[in-house]
């Protein structure tokens, strides 16, 4: 399902971040020992429930998407592990359900990588009851390879994210590679997905910028 824009400023992101890939990053941790406060904030941010109605009551080229995102696993060690669904307002099912997990890789880069479910079906609804997870073995998840997600915490507290040049390989409606530009609040998110060909011609995606999803609630 092709899904619309977000705003401008997320356009000049992604060259910045990728020097991400090349440098430590400063982890800002807090005094408790073995706590990285930078990582545990960008979960916090990104889990809850969130809505892209305030966006697309202003702008008929958004259609209202529901996001709902909640933490599971918390024994492991590898990372915050997250169950996220999306959903468009007033249709029977979630269009996509995905397992996320947020890890500082050997460089200190913080990165947000995403798998896909054997089945999902049975789990519509899972953030909810986060417990029902518990039965899913992380080996049978499979990484979108390539498609990880870098951040960085910006001057003013939110996080600044992008994927890679053209690692996120994608073959929807002639496409080569998938770019994904994101900045997350604690006030919501705006995400900019969009396919390119080999040659860097856009074919899929908005032109104006990324949804904006608006937090509703923690969970």
């Amino acid at each position: 399902m092709r899904l619309p824009p977000h705003s401008h400023r997320l356009a000049g992101l992604a060259a910045g971040l990728l020097a991400l890939v090349f440098v430590t990053a400063c982890a800002t941790r807090g005094s408790v020992p073995g706590v990285d406060r930078e990582l545990e904030t960008l979960v916090g941010f990104q889990t809850g429930l969130f809505t892209s109605a305030p966006q697309a009551a202003r702008d008929e080229d958004y259609q209202v998407v529901e996001f709902r995102a909640a933490r599971i696993w918390p024994d492991r060690n590898d990372g915050h592990w997250v169950y996220s669904e999306q959903q468009v307002e007033g249709t029977p099912a979630p269009y996509r359900q995905r397992i996320q997990r947020y890890f500082r890789d050997d460089d200190g880069v913080i990165r947000l990588r995403v798998y896909t479910l054997p089945e999902v079906e049975h789990l519509v609804g899972a953030w909810r009851d986060p417990g029902r997870l518990d039965a899913v073995p992380v080996a049978s998840l499979n990484a979108e390879e390539g498609c990880d997600n870098l951040y960085r915490m910006a001057p003013d507290g939110s996080f600044e994210g992008s994927t890679i040049e053209q690692d996120c390989r994608n073959n929807w409606r002639g496409a080569a590679y998938m770019r994904s530009v994101s900045r997350v609040t604690a006030e919501g998110f705006v995400n900019w997905d969009r396919g390119f060909t080999a040659a860097g011609e856009h074919v899929w995606g908005p032109t104006g910028g990324g949804y904006e999803f608006t937090k509703l609630q923690d969970l």
